[in-house]
C-alpha cells in the first residue's frame, strides 16, 4: 500500500490540473480524486455549538437533544438565506453561499444563527436545564 500510495500522491502532485469555471456548488458525487476542479466565487460560513463537548460529559442525552436543534436551527437559517449545506461534522455545520448576493447572505445567516443562540436555543434549554 504504501508504494501505491507514494505513487497517486506524486501524480497529483506532479500532474496538471483540468480546471473549469462553475457556477454551481459540486454535489460530493461529482467530484474525484484526480486534478480536475472547479473554480467558483464563493462564500462560506461555518457554525459549530460552543462547549458541546463538556455539555456531552455532563448528559448525553442532554446533548443529543441540544445539537439536534441547535444543527435544526442553523441549517433552517443557512438555507432561508440562500446558502446550501456540504457538511457536517459533529454539532459544526459548512454553508455556502454563491451568487451576486454571498457575502451579505452569508452575514445575514451569521447573525440569524447568532440571534437564535442568543434567544430561542438558549431560552429553551436554560429553562429544561439545571447544570
Amino acid at each position: 500500500m504504501e508504494d501505491e500510495l507514494a505513487k497517486e500522491v506524486d501524480s497529483i502532485i506532479r500532474g496538471s490540473w483540468e480546471l473549469r469555471e462553475g457556477q454551481v456548488i459540486p454535489e460530493s458525487q461529482d467530484l474525484t480524486l484526480s486534478n480536475s476542479g472547479v473554480k467558483i466565487q464563493a462564500t462560506i460560513l461555518y457554525a459549530d455549538l460552543a462547549d458541546s463537548t463538556e455539555l456531552a460529559l455532563y448528559s448525553q442525552e442532554i446533548a443529543a437533544e441540544v445539537c439536534k436543534s441547535y444543527l435544526l436551527g442553523i441549517t433552517r437559517i443557512i438555507r432561508a438565506c440562500d446558502g446550501q449545506i456540504r457538511s457536517f461534522d459533529g454539532d459544526r455545520v459548512m454553508g455556502v453561499f454563491i451568487g451576486n448576493h454571498k457575502n451579505t447572505n452569508a452575514a445575514k445567516a451569521a447573525l440569524k444563527i447568532k440571534y437564535f443562540s442568543l434567544t430561542f436555543f438558549n431560552l429553551s434549554f436554560s429553562r429544561s436545564i439545571r447544570i
